[in-house]
């Protein structure tokens, strides 16, 4: 919907790994790289539309073609694509409300910072094309890695249009409410692209939305900040131009997320139908389902012998950004929470320039944790660079009504305080809360608790993460790794069993791939000439554990075989893996009754909180 949108290529590659790394430490070694980008979308694109729309759960209406452009072909479609939508500035894209904001410094000889929509051209891989109905691709993407990923967020977009009303972008002005529609519009694509990220890995959805979900945090975002630091374009744009392309993309894909793990596809479906208003809304999920609306707030009166410059909203998350440049981004962050509504004018006389802000917050404590925040920003504009002080030539004055902080830079003493004495007169009431789909709520997320390493008493190995009691014989010798549990022959002869976890979801597809993983295994030490073949294809084998499945192989000229057992846990999220390696009948009894004399532990395992949170 805006050439900001362009901009997906470079911060989902930056963001994917949140959606990759969605796997628990159990057992991350079973994951299986994603097919080859190549045979997905050079070969047959037309299948991973297919897929894409059967993930989303929202059936093709018309076809999406997916292109391959060189270079100048894919700049060109990208810029008839912008002309086409003639986006409307905010009062955000001025310069002087930048400045006024204290989101930029005036300096002398300072570089001109690049604009919000000149950031994108170096940094897009693909876009959606709403007009033609097309994926454009970079052609040099078909051999990256994450190029299906890229696509599949496209595919998402393209998939929006075909079943919903989209709300308007374009000509929205006000700048809070255009983040807060982006981050709808881009928060789905996101939840698309996880979708697909999750059945490419087989890994459960829901598990993968956790992540994503709290992929909003600061740890999670380390691997972003450290590919900002290799991007001269994004490196070079202004803290707040970075929060504006993130945000709609982060912070769109955690509350979508919320909104799923609240009530599936189909709620999200039915965000269409009441977008959200403020990037509060997308920040505070249980806000936007409690129907919390903002504070009205009307914009404060330009003093007399000043012009009027522009008026707006600032929102949550841009106050948050204007804190940012003087404070801890913590305390910044924090000091943004409670926002209830505000608005902003801009004045200019001559060469010099004013700000008056008027803020409402949900409670005093709120109203108090900003204004300690806004009193060292205030401070600090106070001693900005040389050129921005000739610009502000007065002190910033803050003032704090009860629930209402009002922000008074540039003007003169007695115009300041004239200003801010009637500016908890702008605030109107809160209006009604109305939650927009009745009682809703986000579930808890399950909380994995601490559990002892494995140990053995009275003649079995306890292992409390794999909930398994296992008895100890004296042909095995217990060994313990981390949480796998695994035996050796204590003798002479070969015998080995091993008991571990899979995050893989089990399913069809998570099966083979284990199968096909423990044949290369078996196969790896084996001398060259030496050859393992399948001996039972397929069968079905009841445990006390759960009914699994089982392959065995063989080491063909010798009397070596190896057995996968896979039983699903948790609901399926999951699987206990256990691998059995023996060279005679004798040995494989042993082992088959070492397993049928496994019982699982009273209690609950950590396992689940971690493979179904």
């Amino acid at each position: 919907m805006t050439r900001a949108r362009l901009l997906a290529g470079t911060l989902l590659r930056r963001l994917l790994p949140i959606f990759l790394a969605a796997t628990p430490a159990c057992a991350r070694k079973q994951a299986a790289p994603p097919s080859s980008p190549v045979s997905a979308l050079e070969g047959q694109p037309e299948s991973l539309v297919a897929r894409v729309a059967r993930l989303r759960q929202l059936p093709e209406r018309r076809p999406t073609p997916v292109i391959f452009d060189d270079d100048a072909t894919f700049h060109a479609a990208a810029d008839r694509k912008a002309e086409r939508e003639a986006i409307r500035p905010t009062a955000v894209d001025l310069p002087a409300v930048q400045l006024g904001l204290g989101l930029i410094f005036a300096a002398r000889g300072a570089a001109r910072a690049s604009s919000f929509g000149s950031l994108h051209r170096s940094q897009m891989v693909a876009f959606y094309d709403e007009f033609t109905h097309q994926v454009h691709v970079r052609a040099r993407a078909r051999d990256e890695a994450d190029a299906p990923f890229v696509v599949a967020h496209e595919l998402g977009h393209s998939l929006q249009f075909q079943h919903f009303r989209t709300p308007e972008v374009a000509n929205v002005i006000d700048e809070d409410a255009r983040l807060a529609r982006l981050a709808l519009l881009e928060g789905d694509a996101m939840l698309t692209m996880a979708a697909f990220a999750a059945d490419e890995n087989q890994l459960p959805l829901s598990r993968v939305l956790v992540r994503v979900a709290q992929g909003a945090s600061e740890a999670s975002l380390r691997d972003y900040r450290t590919s900002i630091e290799q991007s001269p374009e994004l490196r070079s744009a202004p803290p707040f131009q970075r929060e504006r392309l993130m945000f709609p993309y982060q912070a769109g894909a955690s509350f979508v997320a919320q909104i799923h793990r609240a009530g599936g596809f189909s709620l999200v479906n039915r965000l269409y139908d009441a977008p959200p208003s403020s990037t509060e809304q997308i920040l505070h999920p249980e806000k936007y389902l409690a129907g919390e609306p903002m504070v009205p707030v009307r914009a404060p009166e330009v003093p007399a012998g000043w012009q009027g410059l522009r008026s707006g909203h600032v929102g949550e998350l841009l106050l948050g950004a204007m804190l940012d440049v003087c404070n801890e981004r913590p305390i910044a962050r924090e000091a943004a929470i409670g926002w209830g509504g505000d608005a902003f004018t801009v004045a200019s006389r001559g060469e010099q320039g004013g700000l008056l802000l008027v803020t409402a917050w949900d409670t005093e404590a709120d109203a108090r944790q900003f204004e300690r925040a806004m009193r060292v920003t205030a401070d600090c504009w106070d001693h900005a660079p040389e050129a921005t002080r000739a610009i502000f030539r007065n002190r910033t004055l803050v003032r704090r009504d009860g629930l209402v902080v009002s922000v008074a830079r540039g003007f003169g003493a007695e115009v300041a305080r004239r200003s801010l004495a009637g500016s908890a007169g702008l605030v109107s009431q809160r209006l009604p809360a109305r939650p927009p789909f009745g009682a809703v709520s986000i579930p808890a997320v399950k909380q994995a608790f601490e559990v002892p390493k494995p140990f053995v008493r009275n003649g079995r190995l306890i292992a409390p993460r794999l909930g398994l009691s296992i008895p100890v014989t004296r042909a095995l010798e217990p060994r313990i790794e981390e949480d796998d549990v695994s035996f050796r022959a204590a003798g002479a002869g070969f015998a080995s069993l091993l008991f571990a976890i899979s995050d893989l979801a089990y399913t069809e597809r998570a099966v083979r791939q284990s199968f096909d993983t423990f044949e290369r295994a078996l196969q790896k030490p084996l001398e060259e000439g030496e050859k393992v073949s399948v001996l039972l294809k397929a069968g079905s084998v009841s445990t006390p554990l759960g009914t699994a499945v089982e392959r065995v192989w063989q080491v063909e000229g010798s009397p070596v075989r190896g057995r996968l057992l896979l039983v699903p846990i948790c609901a399926g999220t999951g699987m206990l893996v256990i691998a059995q390696g023996y060279a005679d009948e004798a040995t494989r009894a042993l082992l088959d009754d070492i397993v049928t004399a496994t019982r699982p532990l009273s209690g609950a395992s950590p396992l689940c909180a971690e493979l179904d949170p």
